[in-house]
């Protein structure tokens, strides 16, 4: 079953290539940088936005964890999400080293009836808790999300106080 999945997961990611060309990471970081991108006729603004007294906020959760157990944290949340997501596949898992901060990030596929949706989960510490976010669009828009997702993730900064 295991192999059919894989299959599946490879026909379904050479699909969404061959859609249309896909942004580079390098375009997507400039496109945040300066505030905008501009892609196929649609323009996305992107603006900073500081949350949580200054530091951060999307899920900061009371679980405890230092920056070196980024990684193995979000192991763990993705196996979770597979046990509970029939069908869901990895795609791919990364470290991502940004000036002494770890973002652990995990991307995956999850089939949900006639739709097939992409998801992009990373987490990394925050005060010595785990702060977890997501990306989450549908499989059509992989070319668009998935690498200004990665940029996206690149650019966040966490101030240690």
């Amino acid at each position: 079953m295991d192999v059919w999945n894989s299959i599946q997961t490879r026909r379904q990611l050479a699909e969404m290539e061959e859609q249309q060309v896909q942004l580079t990471l390098a375009e997507c970081l400039d496109g945040v940088r300066k505030g905008y991108l501009e892609y196929e006729g649609r323009r996305f603004e992107f603006e900073e936005k500081v949350l949580f007294d200054g530091q951060l906020g999307m899920n900061h959760m009371v679980h405890l964890l230092p920056m070196s157990g980024v990684e193995p944290f979000v192991q763990a949340m993705t196996a979770q999400v597979k046990k509970a997501q029939a069908g869901l596949q990895v795609v791919h898992n990364e470290l991502i080293e940004l000036d002494g901060c770890r973002v652990a990030c995990s991307e995956f596929i999850i089939p949900v009836e006639d739709k097939t949706y992409y998801q992009i989960l990373f987490a990394t510490s925050v005060n010595g808790r785990a702060l977890l976010g997501s990306f989450h669009f549908e499989s059509e828009e992989v070319l668009v999300w998935q690498p200004l997702s990665h940029a996206l993730i690149r650019t966040l900064w966490v101030e240690k106080i």
